[in-house]
């Protein structure tokens, strides 16, 4: 919808009844199209999104700049996707609001994710990876844990015992095959095992060095 010559709102879906849609605002400039805010990373959302760039006769490799307005996640949840089809996008956002999405656990700029808004992310990387299900959305989990996170990872990225046992190893961290299985056990089984702090950090770690030393063409 064309707001005023020049500015164009975009709707992009969200799974989330209480609120369906959010807005993507597209720019149009003589140095090429600049989005204002991504959307939700969804199949639906993307596809949305490149529904509504095609309505202006764009694709989304046109996008030469993304402008963040605040880190939420139907705002920027569609961002690495973009750099992915228009891999020259420059990226702006609030230096504070980059700050939050890059802080440590005991830094100043640290906040505690809600468990709910975490299962959201997670539930929509499956989703966006591996597609929904029959009978829709999840609803998200009010409470999550270690090993419920590192579930979802595994179940949104496609990753095999040997894929969990190699990213742990490039943080340094060692866990076998059989002592990786008990984290994915049900609670009730006689041997099942909590995801201790020190296993999640470490493949948190791990994944990062991993999915950099993928993005710059490494093994």
């Amino acid at each position: 919808m064309e707001i005023v010559p020049g500015l164009h709102q975009i709707k992009t879906p969200m799974p989330r009844p209480e609120l369906p849609y959010v807005f993507a605002y597209l720019f149009e400039g003589g140095d090429g199209i600049t989005l204002f805010d991504s959307g939700f990373g969804t199949p639906e959302a993307m596809a949305a999104l490149t529904a509504g760039l095609a309505t202006r006769g764009h694709e989304p490799s046109d996008i030469r700049r993304l402008i963040i307005s605040h880190a939420h996640p139907d705002h920027y949840g569609m961002a690495a996707w973009v750099k992915e089809q228009a891999p020259s996008c420059e990226l702006v956002m609030l230096e504070q609001e980059w700050a939050w999405l890059r802080a440590r656990e005991g830094t100043p700029e640290f906040v505690l994710c809600e468990d709910e808004n975490l299962a959201r992310f997670l539930n929509g990387l499956i989703i966006k990876n591996r597609g929904s299900k029959d009978d829709g959305i999840p609803e998200p989990e009010t409470f999550l844990n270690n090993n419920s996170v590192l579930r979802k990872l595994k179940i949104a990225l496609s990753l095999q015992a040997d894929d969990l046992v190699a990213i742990l190893k490039l943080n340094e961290f060692t866990l076998s095959k059989h002592e990786l299985s008990a984290l994915f056990r049900r609670p009730d089984h006689k041997n099942y095992r909590e995801c201790l702090d020190q296993v999640l950090r470490n493949f948190l770690d791990g994944m990062e060095k991993h999915y950099r030393q993928k993005a710059v063409g490494g093994k």
